[in-house]
């Protein structure tokens, strides 16, 4: 009688257990699929604005680089716009398992960006970009933010956003 009842114990614990393993393995397929649409649903949550950018490790001084608005549409388009110019527009993707943003993929003005990082505030890019002045390509890194809306508050904002690019940086 006790080994029928350790033995039905046993069943009970064996569905119970394979039950729980199921629910395990469902969750992290779940997680690994919510992985995989996080960068993307990052880039295309909002317009990014460029904050920094160093070309072969010097910041590029010109005021007219952090005009610049980036705007990536969920069907792969990109649009660039400057404030006192016309938009600009192209493709973009991403590749390698998203750690690579690629603009304008197998065109002449073909740029494939690393991914450094990104969340819902800051994205970090680093490529290289041929000048076409000399021929030679020179490393950039790109430090884009979210564009501010009029109801954020802005010097809270930037100040954040400040922190964060330091703490990059270093």
């Amino acid at each position: 009688m006790k080994r029928k009842v350790i033995s039905e114990r046993m069943k009970n614990f064996s569905s119970i257990g394979k039950l729980f393993y199921f629910l395990i393995f469902s969750l992290l397929i779940f997680n690994v699929c919510n992985a995989q649409n996080t960068r993307r649903e990052l880039i295309i949550a909002h317009p990014w604005t460029i904050l920094t950018a160093l070309v072969n490790g010097e910041p590029i001084a010109s005021e007219a680089i952090t005009t610049y608005k980036e705007i990536f549409h969920p069907d792969g388009k990109v649009s660039d716009f400057q404030k006192t110019g016309p938009e600009v527009s192209g493709t973009w993707e991403l590749a390698e398992s998203d750690t690579k943003l690629i603009i304008n993929k197998g065109k002449e003005n073909e740029i494939v960006y690393d991914i450094i990082s990104i969340d819902e505030d800051i994205l970090k890019l680093s490529g290289k970009v041929k000048d076409e002045s000399t021929g030679s390509f020179e490393k950039i890194e790109l430090i884009l933010t979210k564009e501010l809306s009029k109801s954020d508050d802005g010097d809270k904002t930037k100040e954040t956003d400040k922190n964060k690019v330091n703490g990059i940086l270093k």
